[in-house]
């Protein structure tokens, strides 16, 4: 399973340029307010942003997650 996850590297990229472009400041972004607490980022106005930006960061790891896993069980039962 490391195998695969390591040759999905261009997959993650992929992805990752889907949902927050082709910088890397908009994971960097997303990353920060999925770590902050929802009252700071009221305190702060930047509420509604930070749901967002963790919805897009949670299914953006949980494709790659995915990935990995289906991956690794199609090419086991292609080998096995």
């Amino acid at each position: 399973m490391l195998l695969v996850a390591l040759a999905s590297l261009p997959v993650y990229s992929t992805l990752a340029r889907m949902f927050f472009g082709k910088g890397l400041g908009g994971l960097a972004n997303a990353i920060r307010l999925f770590f902050t607490p929802e009252i700071i980022s009221l305190l702060r106005g930047e509420y509604l942003q930070d749901g967002w930006e963790s919805l897009k960061f949670f299914l953006f790891i949980l494709l790659c997650i995915g990935w990995v896993l289906s991956a690794s069980e199609l090419l086991t039962k292609a080998l096995f």
